[in-house]
């Protein structure tokens, strides 16, 4: 399988290596003005395209074979090591992720899986699909959250400003659930760099 050549400009950007133009990094490649990434949208929601591989490898590549980008930002989210974890995911119209089921005790921390992490086997198959239509051309880049980022998303159910939920006092196991190195955000690490997210397919395309 042909990877992303040594002489990659989104390559040399990132080690500081001087380049024919100045890097500029756009957020949201592949996102909402797309008509082709809109159509895709419409007839599927987020986690069905998370899941499927060719649907996430299609919506990666959109922007690669329309914008010309140097490199491919795997469609994904960050929250999806949740879902092994054994809490219930969903994304609501107009509101973004929501967890039904988020963490508020230790005996909860304590329920959380690391163990399935097959379960994750779509965003890995995802990666080779790209890598494989890319065949080379430009380097595939992977993200994942942050433990504080992963345990404040769990705690809170779903994205919010302040963080009430973590600031409450009175929160059984507030300090274990939500410290930056605590339970539930070292759990999510846990699976997320045991699950065999396609690491090895994403090292050896931007190496």
């Amino acid at each position: 399988m042909r990877v992303a050549p040594m002489n990659s400009r989104f390559l040399d950007a990132c080690r500081r290596r001087p380049t024919d133009v100045r890097p500029v990094w756009f957020m949201r490649q592949a996102g909402r003005y797309m008509k082709s990434y809109r159509d895709i949208r419409a007839k599927h929601g987020m986690l069905e395209i998370c899941k499927r591989p060719d649907l996430a490898a299609a919506i990666t590549l959109q922007p690669i074979e329309v914008l010309d980008v140097d490199a491919a930002i795997i469609f994904a989210d960050l929250l999806l090591p949740v879902e092994p974890m054994g809490l219930k995911l969903r994304y609501s119209a107009g509101e973004g992720p929501v967890i039904d089921n988020p963490i508020r005790t230790s005996s909860d921390i304590d329920s959380l899986s690391i163990s399935n992490t097959d379960e994750l086997g779509y965003v890995g198959e995802a990666i080779q699909l790209v890598i494989k239509a890319l065949a080379g051309r430009v380097p595939v880049i992977g993200f994942v959250g942050a433990p504080f980022t992963m345990a404040s998303y769990m705690i809170e159910g779903g994205g919010v400003a302040k963080f009430p939920a973590y600031q409450e006092n009175d929160v059984p196991g507030r300090d274990a659930v939500a410290s930056p190195d605590g339970q539930a955000g070292r759990r999510a690490g846990i699976l997320r760099g045991t699950a065999g997210l396609g690491g090895r397919a994403h090292h050896s395309s931007i190496r």
